[in-house]
C-alpha cells in the first residue's frame, strides 16, 4: 500500500493457489486484465484512481471466474501497473518457489497494460515484442526457437479499429499489418502465410 500516488494491492493466498491449480490443469490459460473508474470514489489530492482486475476463468459455469488479484492505483503509468502484476508474480514463487505461468493475457487496447505485461512477464517492452511478432510472421523463426516462459498479449476484438489507427510509428507500424492479416484468414495465400505457421505459437498477436 502507498500513500501519494495511492496504491493499494489486493490478493490472498486461496486465490494464488486456485490460479495455480487452474495452470496446471489448463495448456491454453488465459487470464484477462482490465481497470475502470466506475467503483472507486475519487481521493482528495489525487489523480483519477481506477480499479485494476486480473481474473481467470477456471470451469465452465459462468459464475467461475475467479480473481487472481486487483488493484486500485492513481498511478497510471506501465511502471506503476507492471509493480502489480510482479507483486502477483512475487506471490506465485513464495507459494510454490518457482513461477506458475498461465499462456495468454487478455486485454484492452491500453498500451500502459501491455508494456506492464511485458516488462513483469517477459522482461521487455512493447516494441521488442511486437519486432519477434513481426519477425515470426516472415519465418524468421518458428515456435520452436520462442521461449515458452514468454507471455502474448492478445488485443481484444472490439479494439482492433482503435489499434490498427494508433499503431502508426516506424517500426511499430508494421504491426497494423499483422493485424489486418489475422481479421482476413482468406487474405493469408496471398502473404505466403500457411495455418501452420500459428500452431504452437504464444507470441503473435489477435
Amino acid at each position: 500500500m502507498g500513500e501519494k500516488p495511492f496504491r493499494l494491492h489486493l490478493t490472498s493466498e486461496a486465490q494464488i493457489l486456485r490460479y495455480i491449480r487452474y495452470c496446471t490443469n489448463n495448456i491454453y490459460s488465459q487470464v484477462y486484465i482490465d481497470a475502470t473508474g466506475s467503483i472507486v470514489k475519487s481521493l482528495p489530492h489525487q489523480k483519477t484512481v481506477l480499479m485494476y482486475g486480473a481474473v481467470f476463468k477456471d470451469g465452465n459455469d459462468p459464475t467461475n471466474v475467479i480473481p487472481m488479484g486487483h488493484a486500485i492505483l492513481a498511478d497510471h503509468t506501465a511502471t506503476s501497473i507492471s509493480y502489480f502484476l510482479g507483486s502477483l508474480r512475487q506471490h506465485i514463487v513464495t507459494i510454490k518457489d518457482k513461477v506458475i505461468r498461465h499462456s495468454f493475457f487478455v486485454t484492452d487496447f491500453s498500451p500502459a497494460i501491455f508494456n506492464a505485461i511485458l516488462q513483469a512477464f517477459n522482461h521487455e517492452d512493447i516494441r521488442g515484442h511486437l519486432e519477434q511478432c513481426w519477425n515470426v510472421i516472415l519465418r524468421k523463426y518458428d515456435a520452436k526457437q520462442i521461449p515458452k516462459t514468454r507471455k502474448s498479449a492478445r488485443i481484444l476484438q472490439a479494439s482492433l479499429p482503435k489499434a490498427i489507427e494508433t499503431l502508426d510509428s516506424s517500426p511499430v507500424r508494421r504491426v497494423r499489418k499483422i493485424v489486418m492479416i489475422d481479421q482476413c484468414p482468406l487474405l493469408w495465400p496471398a502473404f505466403g502465410i500457411n495455418n501452420k505457421i500459428f500452431e504452437g505459437s504464444i507470441f503473435l498477436l489477435f
